[in-house]
């Protein structure tokens, strides 16, 4: 009985490892192909419309969201 736990915990431990690994892989891979596209795609749009006179307030908060989406936090 004592053979049984310890293999549960041993199991369990290695599945808990396991979930945390492939937790942050699934992260890593959304922000590389989500994240990081959406953000350097704000950023240009923000740097295009700062360009502009008249549209640089607005290319100042889509350049903020941008690095927003990139870095989180």
């Amino acid at each position: 009985m004592v053979t049984f736990l310890i293999c549960l915990a041993i199991i369990t431990v290695l599945f808990g490892v396991a979930f945390k690994i492939t937790g942050a892989l699934l992260k890593a891979c959304l922000w590389v192909i989500i994240f990081l596209p959406v953000g350097l795609l704000l950023l240009s749009l923000g740097i295009a419309f700062c360009c502009t006179i008249i549209l640089i307030p607005v290319g100042i908060g889509i350049m903020k969201a941008g690095m927003r989406v990139i870095i989180p936090g």
